[in-house]
């Protein structure tokens, strides 16, 4: 009967690895989403715009600031960015704004007049800008007078095509 033990010693060894070969599964469902992105945003405000006072013989120059940015992000499709003013431009004075090209998927509409209706200044499809320069440029002649400063709101709007 030596033999039992050593029978048993082999049964359990075998029965053993045949516990540690079993498997088990679990599985887990996951859901994804991505939800419509539409995000516009701009650095700080632009300088004062006053054309400096010209040499005799002269008309004013325009005055440009080109120290803001702006960036956007998106995933829809046929987007633009618009712009307005809050209130009318002063008579005999006009204020333009350009967007720098905002990347591949983008195109500048190039320099435009604001005014209180909206114009394009960039379309597009899906795509992200980082930083990217808004230069304003303000133009009036020697016959508008004098001008008390005055500010304007620009709203500048990412939406549908």
């Amino acid at each position: 009967m030596r033999a039992t033990p050593f029978l048993s010693a082999v049964i359990l060894i075998f029965g053993l690895a045949g516990q540690a070969l079993a498997q088990t599964t679990a599985s887990q469902q996951v859901t994804i989403q991505i939800s419509n992105i539409a995000e516009l945003s701009v650095s700080g405000n632009p300088g004062q715009l006053a054309p400096a006072t010209p040499a005799a013989g002269n008309d004013l120059s325009p005055a440009t600031d080109a120290a803001s940015t702006y960036s956007f992000s998106t995933n829809q499709t046929t987007r633009k960015i618009t712009a307005l003013l809050s209130s009318a431009m002063p008579a005999g004075t006009t204020l333009e704004i350009e967007l720098a090209a905002p990347g591949s998927t983008w195109s500048s509409a190039g320099k435009k007049t604001l005014s209180t209706t909206s114009v394009d200044l960039a379309t597009g499809n899906r795509g992200f800008s980082p930083a990217k320069v808004i230069t304003y440029t303000f133009t009036t002649t020697l016959a508008t007078g004098v001008v008390a400063p005055a500010t304007r709101n620009v709203v500048l709007t990412l939406t549908a095509q």
